[in-house]
C-alpha cells in the first residue's frame, strides 16, 4: 500500500478519498429518508431505543451505544447509531416494512465500505511507519479484531450564528465521513489553520484520526483530528450526517494514556472553538 494516504493526513490533518458516485449517493438519501421517518414516527423511533450493546471480538467484551436518541428536549439534534451485530433487520416490523429493509440494508453497506477505508487508512500508516517509528506493531492488525459503529446525525431547523458542533476530537482511531446534506464541517490541519470541508459532492470520502489513534502512538503522530460543524443552511432546513466510527482494539497501557490526557485533550479543544 502506498504511503500517500499517511502522507497526506500527516501534512493536512485529513485525506479525502474518492468513491463511485453510483455507490455513495442511492445509499446517502435511502439512510436521510429512513432516519426522517424513524424519528419523527413515536411508534418507529420505540422499535430502536437507545441502549448498550455487548460486542464480542475474539473473546474481548466491547460496550457501545446503539439505537435512536434525542437526550433532551432542548438538544436539537437525533442520533441513531448502527452495527450489524445488533440485527436490527430481523425486527418483525422491520421485516415487514420494505423501506427499512431498504435503510439497513444501506447502512450495512455504509458499514463495510467504512471498515475497508480504514483498513486502507491503518495499511498505509504502517508502512509509512517502518520510517516514523511512532508505534510498535500493526494498526491495519488491530483494526481486523476491533468494531465500528455507523452514525446519522440530523441536525434540527438550525439557530444562526451557532455551531452544530463545537470542535472536537472523536473517540476511535479512524473516522470515515460519508458526507451531509449541508455542507458545514470544519477540520484543522496540524499547523492550527482551519479548511472546510465539501461534504455534499457524493464523489468523496473524508478520513482522519481520532483519539485511539493518537493513543497507539501515545502522541507522537498528534492528539487526533480536531473538528466541528458551523451552521450553513437555512433556519427552516435540518441538516443530515453521515459517519463511520471504527475502533481498534486497544492495550491497557493505550487506554491508561488516554485517560492522563484527558484533561489535556479537552483543553486542546476548547482552544480551537468555531
Amino acid at each position: 500500500m502506498s504511503r500517500a494516504i499517511a502522507e497526506t493526513v500527516l501534512k493536512n490533518g485529513y485525506v479525502e478519498i474518492s468513491i463511485e458516485q453510483q455507490f455513495l449517493r442511492p445509499r446517502l438519501e435511502i439512510v436521510r429518508k429512513g432516519m426522517e421517518r424513524i424519528s419523527d414516527d413515536p411508534a418507529l423511533a420505540k422499535l430502536f431505543p437507545w441502549r448498550i450493546h455487548e460486542q464480542d471480538a475474539y473473546g474481548e467484551k466491547y460496550a457501545q451505544e446503539i439505537g435512536l436518541v434525542k437526550r433532551t428536549d432542548d438538544e436539537h439534534k437525533w442520533i441513531f447509531h448502527y452495527t450489524p451485530e445488533t440485527l436490527f433487520e430481523e425486527i418483525p416490523e422491520v421485516q415487514a416494512d420494505p423501506e427499512l429493509q431498504k435503510f439497513f440494508c444501506a447502512l450495512r453497506d455504509l458499514d463495510s465500505r467504512g471498515r475497508l477505508h480504514a483498513r486502507m487508512f491503518a495499511t498505509s500508516f504502517d508502512d509509512k511507519n517502518s520510517e516514523l517509528k511512532a508505534y510498535t506493531g500493526l494498526l491495519s492488525a488491530r483494526l481486523s479484531r476491533g468494531r465500528a459503529i455507523t452514525r446519522v446525525l440530523r441536525y434540527l431547523r438550525a439557530f444562526p450564528g451557532t455551531a452544530d458542533a463545537f470542535t472536537h476530537i472523536d473517540r476511535g482511531a479512524i473516522t470515515n465521513h460519508w458526507g451531509a446534506s449541508h455542507t458545514g464541517l470544519y477540520v484543522y490541519r496540524p499547523d492550527g489553520s482551519r479548511e472546510r470541508v465539501d461534504e455534499t459532492s457524493n464523489n468523496s470520502v473524508v478520513l482522519f484520526p481520532g483519539r485511539k489513534f493518537a493513543a497507539l502512538a501515545e502522541g507522537k503522530l498528534g492528539l487526533g483530528t480536531p473538528h466541528g460543524v458551523k451552521y450553513d443552511r437555512k433556519i427552516d432546513e435540518d441538516r443530515y450526517s453521515f459517519i463511520t466510527f471504527v475502533h481498534p482494539v486497544s492495550s491497557k497501557n493505550e487506554a491508561d494514556w488516554l485517560l492522563a490526557r484527558d484533561a489535556e485533550i479537552k483543553t486542546y479543544e476548547r482552544t480551537l472553538r468555531l
